[in-house]
């Protein structure tokens, strides 16, 4: 059994840092899906590059050797504290996003219960007014006798 590679494995460590999913990186970055699942494939300096535009606090000898810290330290480079704030601001808007879809979910639940409540209610009124007019018939159709 093959082993992916380390470089693909501290790639999805910090996807789970960020807390999001594999297909909202896929599509922010422009990587291909499915790419860190492919265990026959090694990593291009393509996706490399990509990976490294889309989040430059990611530290790059990190990437590359796993060794130091996993974002860029204040000053290196030229990717200081507003790199280490702006993902850590990305990380809690995510948070926030990932609340408010939840809310989201919820709510279109309950109009979907409501939707099918009503659906029942005008079936049922249906079958109501279809007895009423049989019934109305059969008056019609004494009251028609006795005439």
């Amino acid at each position: 059994m093959q082993k992916q590679s380390p470089i693909k494995q501290r790639i999805l460590q910090y996807i789970d840092y960020l807390g999001i999913s594999k297909r909202e990186f896929y599509t922010k970055t422009g990587i291909s899906r499915g790419t860190l699942e492919n265990l026959n494939s090694g990593i291009t300096e393509e996706i490399m590059a990509k990976f490294i535009e889309y989040y430059p606090e990611i530290n790059p000898a990190w990437l590359l050797t796993g060794e130091g810290e996993m974002l860029r330290q204040p000053g290196s480079d030229g990717c200081g504290d507003d790199a280490v704030k702006r993902a850590e601001q990305l990380a809690a808007e995510n948070e926030e996003l990932r609340t408010q879809l939840e809310l989201q979910k919820k709510l279109l639940e309950a109009k979907d219960e409501t939707i099918e409540a009503l659906q029942r209610a005008v079936r049922l009124l249906e079958k109501q007014e279809k007895v009423t007019e049989t019934r109305t018939e059969v008056v019609e159709g004494v009251v028609g006798r006795k005439a």
